[in-house]
């Protein structure tokens, strides 16, 4: 989760501050379960950082007023106050924890809404298809009903001729057999009574005849062809009709599916709807664990100052004698490049540019660069801390501890020994890569080292 590592401005700006600060405490009880030692010593707090802010001792305030220890300064004072300290780190822990879970159920819930925002855009897109097809199927359904209308209409329209010119054939033909059975003689085609009586001649009541015999052979085929029209209109008014049905069907079946598929996307929606209520609850419990993180971020950055404070009173040994110890170079260059210093031990442009001093060296090392262990020892801490700053103590013989910071990944478990020139991990630094920090110079290796719980000029201990 690259993004769920930033839990806000303020906790970005502090939480820095508090690893490096971290560090110091950490060597302090491990040097304990380690070699064995009082409680009246103890490493200064390593505000080693690339970012720093100037507290006010809010926390030395508020635990001497609310508590019954003796003055600053005193071996009681700081055993307390550490105390305090381990349970302020137990609750941002905890804090912490609360937010790394609600970050995972919103991404997880952004993740399940993303799908379902596909899957409704993509039912929406299926929706609108299916609206254009059913358009279209009205269009067509609104066409054939009415070339079906024309063709019922044209077929009544052909029926009624027919049945007219029915009639007047049937009169026609009607009037042509009375005249048959009135004056026809049963051997010749002119009756003699027709021919006697008539002003006509033959030839004239041949012409009429014959003209009589062609009207009705016209009615007959009038008639027919009328009746073959019908035929074919009634033919084709049932095709109509057929894919008019069918066109019917295609749409019941096209709403139908349109019904569906606005249910699903209807499901979707309220589906969406609700992660994101779910959604916005979770962002603001997370809003409220960031704001009792801040809270307790801050009343520890406090408690650890007053800690430093408390501490730097009691480093009262002999300064002789841990700077003969201190000077002794026993210690391998932890890389395998040639040296490149970008900040030395308590470099002051170092301290102008961040406010805090430098208790390390920077060395250059390109992004991934493999460091490597520069005396036997033991791996006693890891802090990996996802995008945050990430670091590993190494504890060596004669109370002397190596801590590597801004890497980006750890070969070792805590438990683990290592050999003088054993590969311990890879170096980071680069601005937005794992273990970098918030706050970085670039690409390097941060190199410390400790020395009777002191931190010491690492080039006092590095092999030339």
């Amino acid at each position: 989760m690259k993004k769920q590592k930033l839990i806000g401005f303020v906790v970005g700006i502090m939480l820095p501050v508090l690893v490096f600060a971290n560090i110091g405490d950490d060597i302090n009880n491990i040097i304990d379960k380690f070699w064995g030692s009082s409680e009246d010593l103890e490493i200064p707090v390593s505000k080693n950082s690339d970012f720093s802010i100037d507290y006010s001792n809010q926390a030395q305030q508020n635990f001497t007023k609310n508590s019954e220890f003796p003055a600053q300064g005193n071996p009681e004072y700081i055993k307390k106050i550490k105390a305090e300290i381990m349970s302020a780190e137990d609750e941002l822990q905890n804090f912490e924890n609360e937010i790394i879970k609600n970050e995972a159920k919103i991404e997880n819930l952004t993740e399940e809404k993303n799908s379902l925002e596909t899957e409704l855009f993509i039912l929406d897109t299926q929706l609108n298809s299916t609206e254009q097809r059913l358009k279209k199927q009205q269009k067509l359904i609104k066409e054939w009903g009415t070339l079906l209308e024309d063709l019922t209409r044209e077929r009544s329209e052909i029926r009624t001729r027919i049945r007219i010119a029915e009639r007047e054939f049937a009169k026609k033909m009607q009037k042509i057999q009375i005249r048959k059975e009135a004056f026809s003689d049963v051997k010749e085609d002119i009756s003699l009574v027709k021919w006697l009586f008539s002003d006509k001649t033959v030839a004239e009541i041949l012409e009429a005849k014959s003209r009589e015999n062609f009207e009705l052979n016209q009615y007959q085929s009038f008639l027919f062809k009328l009746n073959q029209l019908k035929i074919k209109l009634q033919n084709k008014e049932q095709k109509t009709a057929l894919l008019l049905g069918r066109f019917t069907q295609l749409k019941s079946s096209i709403e139908k599916e349109r019904k569906l598929l606005r249910n699903m996307a209807n499901g979707k929606a309220k589906v969406i709807a609700s992660i994101s209520k779910t959604a916005k609850e979770q962002n603001r419990q997370l809003n409220n664990y960031r704001k009792q993180q801040v809270k307790s971020t801050l009343y520890l950055q406090d408690l650890r100052q007053t800690l430093l404070e408390s501490q730097n009173k009691l480093l009262n040994q002999d300064t002789a004698t841990n700077r003969l110890n201190m000077t002794k170079k026993v210690l391998d260059f932890p890389l395998k490049i040639d040296r490149q210093i970008t900040a030395n031990f308590k470099d002051k442009k170092y301290k102008k540019t961040f406010g805090v001093d430098h208790l390390g060296v920077d060395f250059f090392a390109p992004q991934g660069t493999i460091f490597y262990a520069p005396a036997d020892g033991k791996i006693v801490k890891t802090g990996i801390h996802g995008y945050g700053y990430s670091y590993v103590v190494v504890a060596h013989a004669n109370n002397l501890s190596t801590v590597y910071g801004h890497i980006s990944q750890v070969f070792l478990n805590v438990g683990q020994t290592v050999k003088a020139g054993e590969a311990i991990g890879k170096t980071g630094g680069t601005p937005g890569t794992k273990g970098a920090g918030y706050f970085t110079t670039g690409p390097h290796l941060h190199f410390e080292v400790w020395k009777n719980r002191n931190v010491v000029n690492p080039l006092e201990h590095l092999k030339e």
